[in-house]
């Protein structure tokens, strides 16, 4: 049986409320992305003027520094928040022996 006054009542707001994560792209629109550029991609091999000869060491250097930006990135972003993987352990307490 419900009363008018629990109707009335609001539940208390507060501004550290949980909200839950919303997108801000659709995942249907990301996977539709994902494959016109496949689509692109695989009809572009089939053309011979865009074969472009490219020198390995090059790739290699770039993906080395791509990969030490993104690194320094998300560990800046732990250190920040006082987050950092690698630390010792906490110490155990280890209970001393009656003598």
């Amino acid at each position: 049986f419900r009363s008018e006054q629990a109707e009335d009542v609001a539940l208390p707001m507060h501004e550290r409320e949980h909200r839950p994560f919303v997108p801000k792209v659709g995942e249907f629109i990301v996977w539709r992305n994902m494959i016109r550029v496949l689509a692109i991609g695989f009809f572009l091999t089939l053309f011979g003027f865009l074969d472009i000869p490219v020198f390995w060491p090059i790739l290699v250097v770039y993906f080395i520094a791509l990969f030490a930006v993104q690194v320094g990135g998300r560990v800046k972003h732990m250190m920040t928040h006082k987050y950092v993987p690698w630390n010792k352990p906490k110490n155990q307490f280890v209970k001393k022996e009656d003598k």
